[in-house]
């Protein structure tokens, strides 16, 4: 199971959080690998990131959590949580080749500098490794739950030291809120119930890098990400609705893909989109499929114009199809398949 996991995330190359009702790997195989509620985000170097975020994300204590953290030399360190039990497991490697890392769960504990901020719990390399509660300088508790190479992970507690009183549950990548959380006031009422993304409450709108699954529409001015070289949408866009690209957008993109995007209606691509340059490539695919409420596609002039494939299939609530001049100029296969219920 470990291996399926790794090749998902690598063939993403994206780090991140990943819930998800995995249990064999600490020791029983009541759960299934394909129940997955993900918070997986990714940032290339041009500035485009997806962030990939559930409804589903699990608060209970019946629940297992993963957390996916790429290291040097491409690398992978895979946590499993058992929130019930606090087991934990670590897996460092890629490929075939894991080696299984463990913390040492016999300490009571260390100082984490000289004001007298503790942690009481397992530690590895001398740094908080796995379940335990740390103690703010004057000996009260700051936070309970998960930790890994000192930073808050997967789950756990923060609390309003000074008054003793819980100030946000919920879950936690590389020391940020991500995830499924609750942020309490002081007086205890609760003041966010939702999805964080790194500190920040998600949105539903789109702001220029970010697409989560919570984004309703999606809008791209023109001339921008020309470097990246894939575009695929899936289910874990679950709420995106309307999606509008600009001109000259995406020009080294070779492979285009928005798969099972249950409430997407639109599609608008404007011109120049898609395209590097004039002459035959040898590669080039895009595909649009399991869209059930896609009621209109609009392609303009000169985009996708040197791809070699072009897939339709399974949109029934398709209505209009729109492709402008010299758009697949290249195409050598095109499909148009269970276009009606």
């Amino acid at each position: 199971m470990v291996n399926r996991i790794s090749e998902e995330v690598a063939e993403s190359n994206r780090n991140g959080l990943l819930l998800t009702m995995v249990d064999t790997v600490l020791g029983t195989n009541h759960w299934m690998f394909h129940d997955l509620d993900r918070v997986i985000s990714s940032k290339n170097s041009y500035g485009f990131m997806y962030c990939l975020l559930s409804l589903q994300v699990r608060m209970d204590y019946d629940s297992s959590c993963a957390v996916f953290r790429k290291k040097e030399r491409n690398h992978w360190t895979v946590l499993f949580v058992r929130f019930y039990d606090r087991m934990m497991r670590c897996f460092v490697g890629e490929g075939q080749y894991w080696e299984e890392i463990r913390c040492n769960e016999d300490t009571t504990g260390i100082d984490l500098d000289t004001t007298g901020r503790r942690w009481e719990g397992s530690i590895m390399d001398s740094k908080p490794c796995g379940y335990g509660v740390l103690y703010d300088e004057e000996n009260r508790v700051e936070y309970e739950g998960i930790m890994f190479g000192g930073r808050k992970t997967c789950f756990g507690k923060e609390y309003y030291s000074d008054i003793n009183k819980l100030k946000y549950v919920g879950c936690y990548y590389d020391d940020d809120r991500c995830g499924k959380g609750i942020l309490y006031t002081r007086d205890g009422t609760i003041d966010y119930d939702g999805i964080w993304v790194n500190n920040h409450y998600a949105s539903s709108e789109f702001n220029g890098y970010v697409i989560s699954s919570y984004t309703e529409s999606v809008v791209i001015p023109n001339n921008l990400f020309s470097k990246i070289d894939s575009f695929a949408l899936s289910s874990w866009a679950f709420s995106l609705k309307q999606m509008e690209i600009g001109d000259n957008c995406f020009g080294g993109v070779r492979f285009f893909s928005l798969d099972g995007l249950k409430q997407l209606e639109s599609i608008v691509i404007r011109k120049e989109c898609f395209r590097i340059g004039i002459k035959e490539q040898m590669n080039g695919s895009c595909r649009i499929m399991n869209c059930p409420k896609l009621q209109s596609i609009h392609i303009g002039d000169n985009s996708f114009y040197n791809y070699h494939s072009f897939e339709l299939k399974a949109l029934s609530s398709l209505r209009t199809l729109h492709v402008g001049i010299n758009c697949f100029f290249w195409v050598t296969s095109f499909s148009l398949t269970g276009m009606t219920d």
